[in-house]
């Protein structure tokens, strides 16, 4: 199952409000309100970590029924670059209007589709226009990216070699760097392309227009239920990781298999924070590939 939340801050009868739409294989979008008991706050944060003590969510219950599932979160991951590998992190803090940081904040536009993103008036565009996993998930997956949130800087590898010298450290923030990003990528693709981003506010390259068609704003925070991909492994008689769809929070525990499908329509709460599903995505070609790389289980 593959769950997004998209989410944004506003002001209401003196509350601070933070929405986040889950999204689910085809995903839930989820809303989540602050306590109606606490005074309205700027720059609400919200901390979600796969370290022990922090990773168990109290209960995930559905209103109005107030049904209670005990579930953790199993891993946290993001993706710079659109298509590339992820960053598998421990621990993230959700601001004011925020997605994972640096997530999908970067992509790499085919040459010839180059009218159909404005930097300066990002727009969400569909993932045919990018090298992207959805276009190259085989080429894509044969690479280790890794990128550093303190440098900025893009490191590539052959995935049959992750232990090798890179092939490629390259700054994101630095014209050269996206430069050379680009240039890799468009020689063992044999696409020319250019790396691009927003330059005027934040965006995010995601998979669907469910923010867009929520709220307007592109960004988006995946989920996947680690026991929905369990069962779906099950009866394929494959072997599947959760981490296949890419998602950037992948939770399980006590929570039952498709079980996220019923939240379309409905208000979740995980601990502390309330989430209103809004709409299910689709899956893409992306899934076709391992996230270690090649076709088949994994």
């Amino acid at each position: 199952s593959y769950v997004a939340f998209w989410k944004d801050a506003a002001m209401r009868c003196q509350q601070s409000v933070l929405k986040l739409f889950l999204l689910s294989l085809q995903p839930p979008l989820l809303h989540h309100l602050q306590s109606a008991d606490r005074p309205a706050v700027r720059g609400v944060s919200v901390r979600m970590s796969t370290q022990r003590g922090d990773a168990t969510l109290p209960a995930v219950s559905t209103l109005p029924s107030r049904e209670k599932i005990d579930a953790h979160v199993v891993a946290l991951y993001r993706f710079a670059v659109k298509g590339l590998a992820s960053d598998t992190l421990q621990h993230v803090h959700l601001g004011h209007g925020d997605t994972f940081p640096y997530d999908r904040r970067w992509a790499m536009l085919y040459a010839k589709k180059n009218s159909t993103f404005d930097p300066q008036r990002p727009e969400w565009v569909h993932k045919e226009n990018f090298l992207c996993a959805f276009t190259a998930n085989e080429l894509l997956g044969s690479f280790v990216t890794s990128f550093d949130d303190s440098t900025q800087q893009l490191t590539v590898r052959k995935r049959a070699q992750p232990d090798a010298q890179p092939l490629l450290q390259a700054s994101l923030v630095e014209g050269d760097g996206r430069a050379r990003v680009g240039a890799f990528f468009s020689e063992v693709s044999g696409a020319e392309l250019r790396v691009v981003s927003s330059t005027s506010r934040p965006h995010q390259f995601g998979n669907t227009r469910a923010g867009v068609s929520a709220s307007g704003d592109t960004r988006t925070i995946h989920i996947v239920n680690q026991n929905t991909v369990a069962a779906v492994s099950a009866r394929a008689g494959v072997p599947l990781d959760a981490s296949r769809f890419r998602a950037n929070v992948v939770l399980g525990g006590a929570l039952p298999a498709w079980r996220e499908f019923e939240w379309v329509g409905r208000t979740v709460r995980l601990g502390s924070v309330t989430l209103r599903v809004l709409s299910r995505t689709v899956r893409c070609e992306g899934v076709n590939v391992a996230a270690s790389g090649g076709a088949g289980g994994g």
